[in-house]
């Protein structure tokens, strides 16, 4: 089964995330960056979905440390993000990330994205 690392502040968005995938996908869920990159250390995902806003180091900070490590660098990255900002997507995108899912989330939407890049 694949493993998805799900990153989000929220606990509410991350039981969500977990309560639409668990059915077909392994997910580990944290709710920092930090935590997110101690847990890519440990084990392997093959897709990591990615808050951009969160305390203490935001999606775009996770992102290129994910990007910059040899052992992480080929993970697709989803960004969940609530803002529809353009110049927040081409950092992103610059970064690395492949896609994004707009919160809340649509359990359909989120499918759709996850198994279209999930490697």
């Amino acid at each position: 089964m694949k493993r998805i690392l799900v990153v989000d502040d929220s606990t509410i968005s991350l039981k969500t995330i977990d309560n639409i995938l668990s059915d077909k996908y392994e997910t580990v869920t944290v709710k920092s960056g930090e935590k997110a990159l101690g847990i890519l250390e440990k084990i392997t995902c093959n897709l990591v979905l990615l808050d951009l806003q969160m305390p203490d180091m935001n999606g775009h900070e996770v992102c290129k440390k994910i990007k910059s490590n040899e052992k992480t660098k080929n993970i697709p990255v989803i960004f969940l993000t609530a803002t529809n900002d353009i110049r927040n997507q081409r950092e992103a995108i610059a970064e690395g990330a492949i896609d994004f899912i707009n919160k809340p989330v649509k359990p359909e939407a989120l499918l759709e994205v996850v198994e279209k890049n999930i490697s």
